[in-house]
């Protein structure tokens, strides 16, 4: 008796996904908890465990497809002692957009899509051998190494930034962008180029997708503060200076303030599911992490508990493995309220789009020097920096966000309200 497996979701955004390569191949044994395939999702590159046991006999679809739809069928197992052969010209039945449908077509059309099927996969896995023998003394992830060979970059040549060196797909895409400028400095200056179309990547287009209905659909409002941070800069030097090996930022003690305040402030810890609102007893913060792809928010879990010194820490470290393409789906969903910052980049504010189905983003903008003039006349310079808060007014009235950012200033202002080691 065949059992197909179907492409799983592994994750409640994913609808298709990248099967970048096979762990088993047709005849091998397969067992519950194997690992069958590497896939890459709309957030990250992560293997698939096997849940059913059984004989491989036929992949449906070869290493390095795009765009497979969760539920299509990618391979067939058989029964210990079933005749493989007879699955070569095995008709699914299950609905796939990946093979073509063998009802509506004759018994002799049938053969050569199975024959060109066996041809397609037999120099995938040719070209999968030859690959994986050159980068044997290479430590590369199956993502880099699947765009290098698409992009024809060779990688013996790429220092990689991941875990003892290993190569990983921001490298690998760092480099394609040098040898295309190094290639464009020698064209002709009156020399016009051709337009090139782009493919949309998996995570591209769920950030293009979610954030189309997040700005249709959601009743955004802002409000914009600007506060005062000579304390809190003051404060994380000499954090700094009296442990060096912790390297606080400014974005640690500006989430640690959020956190802070949201705890206290339950009303804000709320999402719209339509004909309910959902009321979240723990603060999650989500990060935005920028990375080659587009971007990740990953969640510091009940940041308001962490101390200053451990939410630092997993700050980094989740920023770090977003990078690298490392988080769990776990850790990457859910999340109470979103933060953005910009700073880095010299923006001094900007209107952020709330990331659904949380109820409001903060943006976080740089630090600027500023001359004021006091109530006795007195010049002075401050720094300052400049929050702005995207509101879902289905959730959020103004009066509640507008006391929420207050205390947020507040915070930020005095930060040794919050500062607890």
């Amino acid at each position: 008796m065949s059992i197909e497996i179907l492409m799983p979701a592994l994750s409640p955004t994913m609808t298709t996904g990248n099967l970048v390569q096979w762990y088993k191949k047709v005849g091998d044994k397969v067992r519950s908890g194997d690992l069958l395939i590497e896939i890459e999702t709309d957030k990250s590159t992560m293997d698939y465990e096997c849940v059913e046991s059984g004989i491989l006999a036929k992949i449906f679809v070869p290493d390095g497809t795009n765009g497979v739809k969760v539920n299509d069928i990618i391979c067939v197992f058989a029964k210990d002692g079933e005749d493989l052969k007879s699955y070569e010209n095995y008709v699914p039945k299950a609905s796939s957009s990946t093979i073509t449908n063998n009802n509506t077509e004759s018994k002799n059309e049938s053969k050569k899509e199975a024959a060109k099927e066996i041809i397609v996969e037999t120099q995938s896995k040719e070209s999968s051998n030859s690959q994986s023998k050159s980068d044997d003394r290479l430590k590369i992830s199956p993502s880099a190494r699947r765009i290098a060979d698409e992009q024809n970059i060779e990688v013996k040549g790429i220092k990689g930034s991941g875990i003892d060196g290993r190569i990983v797909k921001m490298d690998v895409l760092s480099s394609s962008n040098n040898q295309d400028m190094t290639q464009n400095s020698f064209k002709n200056k009156n020399e016009r180029s051709e337009n090139q179309t782009m493919k949309i990547s998996p995570m591209r287009k769920v950030i293009a997708d979610r954030l189309t209905v997040s700005k249709q659909t959601v009743p955004h409002f802002y409000l914009n503060y600007s506060c005062q941070v000579d304390e809190l800069i003051s404060l994380r030097k000499r954090v700094n200076d009296a442990n060096p090996e912790l390297k606080i930022t400014i974005n640690d003690l500006i989430v640690k303030a959020i956190a802070s305040v949201m705890a206290k402030m339950p009303e804000m810890n709320r999402s719209w599911r339509g004909d309910s609102i959902i009321q979240y007893n723990n603060v999650d913060i989500a990060i935005a992490v920028d990375i080659p792809d587009g971007l990740i928010t990953p969640i510091v879990e009940n940041a308001n508990e962490l101390s200053l010194v451990n939410l630092s820490r997993k700050i980094k470290d989740l920023a770090t493995r977003a990078k690298e393409n490392k988080l769990k789906p776990s850790e990457y969903q859910g999340g109470s309220i979103t933060i953005s910052n910009l700073g880095m980049f010299g923006v001094n504010s900007f209107l952020p789009i709330i990331n659904t189905p949380q109820a409001s983003i903060i943006a976080v903008g740089g630090v600027h020097k500023k001359v004021v003039l006091s109530e006795k006349g007195e010049i002075s310079q401050i720094q300052t920096m400049e929050i702005t808060i995207a509101a879902d007014h289905r959730v959020v009235d103004g009066a509640t966000a507008a006391n929420f950012v207050l205390e947020i200033k507040k915070y930020i202002e005095n930060p040794i309200q919050f500062l607890i080691f």
